[in-house]
């Protein structure tokens, strides 16, 4: 990473929030509960989206999807990854299904099993993270097989998301607690092997885990920016360490005491107690994205009720760094391909999965609707022969910057 210090957005627009420790009270801050409420944001907002486009991903019997597990993009092709069935697909831009990296088997080239994977952008490499065989391999981007890496890093299987960092480091997100690994930590890029664990779960599991959060970070100014747990508090890290970045508060903090005391009740069943919670205190990001323009943050929000008189999962901030201002969306029409739930982002880009009962609810929609609403446009066509055997559209949106 470069030894840079880049200044905070002025966005600081309160004092400190209900939970917030004394140390933070410099620290720009938004209150979520002060946002204006929209119950959604437009497919093809120009407020906010450079652009917005739904890429259906082919289906052939070489290309079926399980499950979407991650996406990336880089140098134009689409890489879906599927734990389901052990495989990283190759797409190109356009949605058409080109090739898989690598194969299952025993050979040289093969892997046993995968957790993940990720780009690298230094040297234009695709890296598939191998558990069981404790391995890295590393395949150029014509799919071609280059070497593995074997390393002794046994907590390698459970990160879910990697940054690579200028310094050589891999920042490494792991949603799932299992035995106490860390929430965020770095490895070395070179062999893997662990250099700083940077956050760790607050209690040690045993035989069972538990996925809380989808991709609570983001890679910005060469900094990488990332929420705590069950916190309303964001750090950053660089090759300076780890400092307090800002506030996004909703509520009160749970104090750590309390949490360790409510996970001994219940079995150290984070997920549990992210239900439990969410009508009195904060429970943590579900992604983060920032730009120079925009914050973008997907969360679950303790008191939200919907338009059905029950509590909402999960809404969004969008808060705009130019214009000081920001709304809360508060209604996710998960059949809409108006923006939601998203699950992964690349540079300016953020990705939604778009599954296939929510792209029948939405062309039944349309169906109905005629002529349809102008920000629709061509998705009727885009969508009119999709069948129920086909694979998951994704869904980017291009936020300004």
């Amino acid at each position: 990473m470069k030894n840079k210090i880049y200044p905070l957005a002025l966005f600081l627009i309160a004092t400190l929030a209900p939970g917030c420790r004394e140390h933070e009270t410099s620290l720009p801050t938004i209150l979520v509960r002060s946002l204006p409420r929209v119950e959604q944001v437009a497919y093809g907002d120009t407020s906010y989206f450079a652009a917005c486009r739904v890429v259906r991903l082919e289906t052939t019997p070489a290309s079926l999807i399980a499950n979407v597990n991650g996406v990336s993009l880089f140098d134009g092709y689409i890489y879906v990854f599927d734990k389901n069935q052990n495989r990283l697909l190759v797409f190109d831009d356009n949605g058409r299904f080109l090739q898989d990296v690598g194969k299952k088997g025993r050979g040289v080239g093969e892997y046993l099993g995968l957790s993940g994977f990720y780009i690298n952008a230094i040297d234009s490499t695709i890296n598939l993270v191998d558990p069981s065989a404790k391995a890295v391999h590393v395949y150029d981007l014509s799919a071609g097989y280059l070497r593995s890496v074997k390393h002794k890093n046994e907590d390698l299987k459970f990160v879910d998301n990697f940054a690579l960092l200028d310094n050589g480091e891999l920042f490494c997100h792991s949603s799932t607690n299992w035995r106490a690994n860390n929430v965020y930590s770095t490895v070395s890029a070179a062999d893997y092997a662990a250099r700083k664990d940077l956050l760790a779960y607050p209690v040690k599991t045993k035989d069972i885990s538990y996925k809380l959060y989808a991709s609570p970070f983001h890679l910005y100014n060469d900094r990488v920016i990332f929420s705590h747990p069950f916190s309303d508090t964001l750090s950053a890290y660089d090759d300076k360490g780890v400092k307090p970045y800002m506030i996004i508060s909703d509520g009160e903090n749970m104090s750590r005491d309390a949490i360790v005391t409510a996970l001994e009740r219940n079995e150290n069943n984070y997920f549990q107690l992210r239900g439990e919670i969410r009508g009195s205190y904060n429970v943590g990001m579900n992604t983060f994205f920032e730009n120079d323009r925009f914050i973008i943050c997907d969360f679950i929000r303790p008191d939200t009720r919907n338009s059905f008189g029950i509590g909402s999962m999960y809404n969004a901030i969008i808060w705009d760094k130019k214009k000081n201002a920001g709304i809360f969306v508060d209604n996710y029409l998960h059949s809409s391909p108006d923006f939601g739930m998203y699950q992964y982002k690349e540079g300016n880009t953020i990705i939604r999965v778009w599954n296939n009962d929510a792209i029948f609810a939405f062309r039944d929609r349309l169906a109905k609707d005629e002529p349809p609403p102008a920000r629709y446009e061509g998705l009727r066509e885009t969508l009119a022969s999709y069948d129920e055997y086909e694979n998951p559209a994704l869904i980017f949106y291009t936020v300004k910057n």
